[in-house]
């Protein structure tokens, strides 16, 4: 069975993708040094990388799977998701260093960031399940950059908001929500 996608998007489709992931790779190249002063110690490591690495099976094969239903995606599904977990942990990882409060012209990547940028992309990956029959791969693309981009930010804004309202404690919070005109003596 062929693509229903119009020829115009077959061969548009390809060329963006690369140029991206080109420039995905130009930006890692200039931005981003790895952690090299790490005091973590082998063992400790070794058990990050393991719930890491089930995370990303998870991610990268039970979400792909789990769309394998729909017939006409089939094994298209899969690959779907692993090219949208490639790209939103790619694109997770630089907004999470770029967004970084430390950030001095490089992005240091440790294993940490990237389990975070991982869980970045599964939110991607639930939402591609739901529009999965609607929307071509350009549509997918887009919304996994905007997804993954929010979601740092808006992790950042609640973590300074409850930052500054901590020392006023939980009356402060409901009061100021809820009733703006009222004060808490």
């Amino acid at each position: 069975m062929g693509s229903k996608y119009p020829p115009s998007m077959r061969r548009c489709l390809p060329l963006w993708t690369l140029m991206l992931e080109a420039a995905l790779v130009v930006i890692f190249f200039f931005f981003t040094s790895y952690d090299t002063l790490s005091q973590d110690p082998p063992k400790q490591l070794m058990r990050t990388f393991r719930v890491f690495q089930d995370v990303t099976i998870v991610a990268a094969l039970g979400f792909g799977f789990l769309n394998l239903s729909l017939r006409r995606y089939g094994w298209s599904s899969v690959a779907f998701n692993l090219f949208l977990l490639a790209l939103g942990v790619q694109w997770a990882v630089l907004m999470d260093g770029f967004l970084d409060q430390h950030f001095q012209n490089k992005v240091v990547i440790k294993l940490s960031r990237i389990k975070l940028a991982t869980m970045s992309a599964m939110s991607v990956l639930i939402s591609v399940g739901a529009v999965l029959g609607k929307t071509n791969l350009l549509q997918l693309t887009l919304m996994a950059l905007v997804e993954v981009t929010l979601q740092p930010t808006t992790t950042r804004t609640i973590v300074a908001c409850s930052r500054d309202s901590a020392n006023q404690g939980p009356q402060y919070w409901f009061s100021n929500s809820i009733f703006p005109s009222t004060t808490v003596s």
